[in-house]
């Protein structure tokens, strides 16, 4: 399974506490329902259930998918 890995706490009032899969950046946006845009590496990523599609974002708009996401590390920053 390429690009999928294991998905942060799905509440909202957790997205203040959400870092980057990426990047580990905190600077998280929301852009729709379980989707989401790093300010830090310019990343956007979806959390469907217990996984994060990490996708880049192409020079015309769409998004490409990352096939080898990095190591991933989920917590609160602390």
């Amino acid at each position: 399974m390429s690009g999928v890995v294991p998905a942060q706490p799905k509440r909202a009032k957790e997205l203040c506490t959400m870092r980057c899969p990426h990047c580990n950046c905190k600077d998280i946006g929301k852009i729709g329902a379980n989707q989401y845009y790093c300010w830090g590496c310019f990343m956007e990523f979806n959390v469907s259930g217990e996984e994060v599609r990490l996708y880049e974002v192409a020079e015309d708009g769409s998004l490409v998918a990352v096939d080898h996401p990095p190591e991933l590390q989920f917590g609160t920053g602390a």
